[in-house]
């Protein structure tokens, strides 16, 4: 894995009403990384924090750990 500043993953389900799409933000910041579990339905998004100030090696055991629940792939790097 090279070094990233984040990582999306996405999973889309369908609905009555329309998609919604989950993705999973790991950033970086002084304190180390943070894991982000975002929801979004239309334009509106909700995101909770997962767990900040970790290894790299956490947040991205954290981040595959979300993707293997809610059965997700990496859909950008940078």
């Amino acid at each position: 894995m090279v070094e990233v500043g984040f990582m999306l993953i996405k999973l889309n389900i369908i609905e009555k009403e329309g998609v919604m799409t989950f993705e999973v933000k790991v950033e970086k910041d002084q304190r180390g990384y943070n894991v982000r579990l975002i929801l979004w339905e239309g334009e509106s998004g909700m995101s909770t924090p997962k767990v900040s100030g970790v290894s790299k090696k956490e947040a991205s055991k954290t981040a595959t750990e979300l993707a293997n629940l809610y059965n997700c792939k990496i859909i950008g790097e940078s």
